[in-house]
């Protein structure tokens, strides 16, 4: 008896593995834009920028984001990196903005100080993230490789924020 349980555990245990094996097959996530880009604060030499990044979830079940590093550049200087453990749940099929924290070492600015400032008075830069972000359920993650390219117009809330606006240039 004891073997025929053990065999009848068995088979239910594959045949729900089979059956809702359709349940977890992870959809890619997708990083479909910039929305906003805020100062948090400036401290010891850092600026804190809450960014906010506009994702796609396809996938019909909750998905949580455990950890993302994502390293940012604006016209191939590197600015900072965007880096968490903390868990937080995606909606379901759905594209919504969620705010994640960069922090940028002035001193990493100050080194390529004559390339960013000749970036910062022209029109036509971009920001490039790189990187990566683990998401999964609770039987399943998976690393999903971040390469995003976005226009820089979504920088000039933070250009003027930071009181740098009146420097760029204008094109007529």
């Amino acid at each position: 008896m004891k073997v025929n349980n053990h065999l009848a555990v068995g088979l239910v245990l594959l045949l729900s593995l089979f059956l809702f094996s359709s349940c977890l097959i992870l959809k890619p996530i997708e990083l479909i834009g910039i929305d906003s880009v805020t100062v948090e604060r400036i401290h010891d030499g850092k600026v804190d920028l809450n960014v906010g990044l506009k994702i796609n979830n396809p996938n019909k079940n909750d998905i949580a984001v455990k950890g993302y590093s994502i390293t940012v550049f604006y016209d191939d200087i590197r600015l900072g990196t965007m880096a968490n453990e903390s868990e937080f749940a995606l909606i379901p099929a759905s594209t919504s903005t969620y705010i994640v924290p960069v922090q940028i070492d002035t001193e990493e600015l100050l080194k390529n100080k004559k390339k960013l400032l000749g970036s910062l008075l022209t029109t036509g830069n971009t920001f490039r993230f790189q990187g990566n972000i683990k998401v999964g359920t609770f039987l399943m993650s998976k690393d999903i490789v971040i390469d995003h390219t976005a226009d820089v117009e979504l920088f000039r809330s933070l250009m003027k924020e930071l009181g740098l606006d009146s420097f760029r240039s204008k094109k007529s």
